[in-house]
């Protein structure tokens, strides 16, 4: 996809993240959805949120053969542990001091910013 980045930590994390059009120390996180057998993981309301003044973080859940709700595979937690630190270097970087979190299936969940 179009401007999509990889953050590389312990595992690679493929996201894309719009800057706010104006300042803002707000961040719109939005986790995808799961997608049906057969087709790729994509990333959701990117469209919908394009007129919001605020930095958003899309982030993508391709692990696993249908998403791993950004946990683990395997018991082995490196999923969330980067997905963590991609949200962490985002508030750092952008100066957030206001985050929210949404999406379908997933966005709903509880969310714990280090710092």
């Amino acid at each position: 996809m179009k401007n999509e980045k990889v953050f590389d930590s312990e595992r690679k994390v493929k996201y894309l993240f719009q800057k706010s059009y104006k300042k803002s120390d707000e961040l719109i996180i939005v986790f995808s959805a799961f997608h049906s057998k057969g087709t790729r993981p994509r990333y959701n309301y990117v469209r919908t949120l394009e007129g919001f003044n605020a930095n958003k973080l899309f982030i993508l859940d391709d692990f696993g053969a249908r998403g791993s709700y950004y946990l683990c595979e395997n018991r082995d937690f490196s999923i969330e542990r980067s997905v963590s630190a991609l949200i962490q270097e985002i508030i750092n970087q952008y100066k957030i001091k206001k985050v929210m979190s949404c999406g379908s299936s997933k966005g709903g969940m509880p969310l714990y910013i280090m710092g």
